[in-house]
């Protein structure tokens, strides 16, 4: 991971962290980036405005473009397609490689907008997350639906896997939410009265879960497995003193 990218209105910046080199692209007229990542070989860059681009990182140079308007849109991990999905929750697979750009998969499985798809570290699933509070998980490269969740608020759910690809982590609103990716079942559920998660991640070893809060604090949850295999969890804890360190607070 060597390069960040900050999108803002009409404004793109990728930043070179080596070097701290700051690349400004041409702002946008009368127009937005609603969000941009990059390929998985950080050269490309795919942004969203009322259309699909692909752009050269290091120079801003234009590759390629699609006319949609998508609400979500991420290169699949080899970086050879684009999933994206729109308002009326559509998920559709591009080839960006062909002129004009060729839906390879188109599916409608929602009736609202998507919020999030994420693809696994293996590269085998996807989460795919809806506004209205459903969260699924599909296969890769079919596009099966392996499993379904519902009952999270109707806001965007943000979506992590562990580095083992064994657990996701879903965070929408007050409520977390840990699954396990091979049984499909639910492993953990914490909800905050207290005040809301704004983001949540797992450590390297996906033992712990850090929970970045609305009222400034940083909380470390505890979700592992007993003996007899069984999930459990402990309530979150406020960082220690070597621990703010390590996070930087």
């Amino acid at each position: 991971e060597e390069h960040a990218l900050i999108a803002c209105g009409g404004v793109l910046r990728v930043h070179d962290l080596g070097t701290g080199e700051i690349l400004d692209w041409p702002k946008l007229e009368g127009n937005d980036y609603l969000g941009a990542c990059f390929h998985p070989d950080s050269g490309l860059v795919l942004t969203r405005t009322n259309e699909l681009a692909i752009w050269e990182a290091a120079t801003g140079t234009l590759q390629s473009s699609h006319r949609m308007h998508a609400g979500v849109a991420v290169f699949n991990s080899d970086g050879r397609f684009v999933v994206a999905g729109d308002g009326s929750g559509k998920l559709v697979v591009l080839d960006w490689s062909s002129d004009p750009w060729s839906a390879v998969k188109a599916l409608h499985p929602y009736s609202t907008a998507l919020g999030e798809i994420r693809f696994s570290p293996d590269a085998e699933v996807l989460a795919v997350a809806v506004t209205d509070g459903t969260l699924a998980l599909w296969s890769w490269p079919d596009l099966e639906c392996l499993a379904t969740w519902t009952g999270f608020p109707a806001v965007s759910i943000r979506c992590r896997y562990s580095s083992d690809s064994r657990r996701l982590l879903a965070v929408g609103g007050g409520v977390v939410r840990v699954f396990d990716v091979a049984t499909r079942s639910e492993l953990a559920t914490l909800r905050s009265n207290e005040s809301e998660i704004l983001c949540a991640d797992f450590t390297a070893d996906a033992s712990q879960v850090v929970l970045g809060f609305a009222d400034g604090l940083v909380r470390i949850w505890e979700v592992f497995d007993d003996p007899r295999g069984v999930a459990l969890a402990r309530r979150p804890r406020e960082l220690g003193p070597a621990e703010r360190a390590r996070f930087g607070r």
